[in-house]
């Protein structure tokens, strides 16, 4: 790593930590959450604007030692070419050689040691709409030899001013076995399943902390308000 993209990451991650304070109330995670040593691709759905942020904050935090690398339209990189830095690379599926040479650099990356997050939806979709994945990242799972690590990404609003972040880790995959292509989404899909059930029943904070300390927000000070004239 270079001093200019250490400088970055590290300027990065403080701006980052100050944003996902200022706009979500907590970014969840179970408190065993763990990723496998070592490389690996990560694969989650992709719901909303904060997904490739909400992963970099993640893995800094759970494997802190890990390399971050992310795959994003290059569209997007275009425009915000500085995320290079950050460990972003990019990928053109309508460019067959171009989309090709993003799963080569996604498996070196992986096989280097970095864990490598990919949304296999390819761009956002609503929500609760069913997952449908290229396969680009099992084959650079294969290539790289390395676990593939579903994940599970959902924002919600509940009753605090700020919206809530929840992310699952589920078990990792070996790319290799021949059900992996169906296996894969299918994780995905019974982790976002677990989150929403947790939250329609109430439970979905058990066993979970937050990424960071969360700022007061105007619902905090309403509160404060409220107990404080309660007790006068």
């Amino acid at each position: 790593m270079t001093a200019l993209e250490s400088g970055f990451r590290l300027c990065f991650e403080r701006y980052l930590a100050w944003l996902l304070r200022r706009s979500f109330r907590g970014v969840w995670i179970a408190r065993d959450a763990a990723f496998p040593p070592g490389g690996f691709i990560a694969i989650a759905n992709h719901s909303s604007w904060w997904d490739g942020f909400v992963p970099y904050a993640l893995q800094r935090r759970v494997a802190p030692q890990t390399p971050f690398a992310l795959m994003m339209a290059s569209s997007q990189l275009r425009r915000f070419p500085y995320f290079r830095l950050g460990g972003a690379f990019g990928v053109d599926p309508a460019r067959k050689r171009a989309a090709f040479a993003s799963v080569e650099h996604a498996a070196a990356s992986a096989r280097s040691g970095a864990g490598v997050w990919i949304f296999p939806q390819g761009a956002i979709r609503p929500p609760y709409e069913p997952l449908r994945f290229a396969r680009g990242y099992l084959h650079a799972a294969r290539r790289a030899d390395v676990p593939i690590v579903p994940v599970a990404i959902r924002l919600t609003m509940m009753e605090a001013q700020r919206p809530d972040a929840f992310v699952e880790i589920g078990e990792p995959l070996d790319p290799h076995d021949a059900e992996c292509a169906t296996r894969a989404p299918a994780a995905v899909r019974a982790l976002l399943f677990s989150l929403d059930l947790d939250i329609a029943r109430g439970t979905v904070f058990r066993n979970r902390s937050s990424l960071f300390e969360r700022a007061a927000g105007v619902d905090d000070v309403v509160s404060r308000f409220a107990a404080n004239a309660q007790r006068s």
